[in-house]
């Protein structure tokens, strides 16, 4: 209750984002919400210069809500049936695979790039790339 009334005052009013304010909120739990966005109203706990503006919020809050419960229900529905994006390609057997792969070839490719400059550090060749850009600090002569 006092952090959605903080809310409401730190917004001014505007409450269309209180799920995304309210840690592991979920749509469902809107009307929830609305009823305790009404008591704060009705008893005076929000202050009467943005009790407007909570009021015109609200019914965004509703149908923002609604967007992001179809939203989910179709993730819910696309994860069911193994497609993993937009595109419609299908999850693999194992949905580690394509990380795998990927941090392995970011691997190939560091390990090449450190074979080839140890190779130009052996051959005295100079480097590609300087190793930093930092000035060598002075030595102190001891008084």
């Amino acid at each position: 209750r006092r952090d959605v009334l903080a809310f409401v005052k730190e917004k001014k009013g505007v409450v269309t984002r209180l799920l995304d304010y309210i840690m592991l909120s979920k749509p469902q739990d809107i009307e929830r919400y609305i009823q305790l966005l009404e008591e704060l109203l009705s008893d005076g706990s929000v202050p009467g210069t943005i009790q407007g503006a909570v009021r015109c919020s609200m019914p965004k809050l509703r149908r923002r809500a609604k967007v992001q419960e179809e939203k989910d229900r179709a993730e819910a529905h696309r994860l069911q049936a193994g497609v993993v994006g937009k595109k419609g390609t299908t999850e693999s057997e194992d949905p580690m695979a394509e990380l795998r792969a990927k941090i392995a070839g970011n691997a190939a490719r560091r390990s090449e790039a450190m074979r080839i400059a140890l190779e130009q550090e052996a051959a005295n060749e100079p480097r590609t790339r300087p190793s930093s850009s930092r000035p060598k600090a002075a030595k102190r002569k001891k008084v």
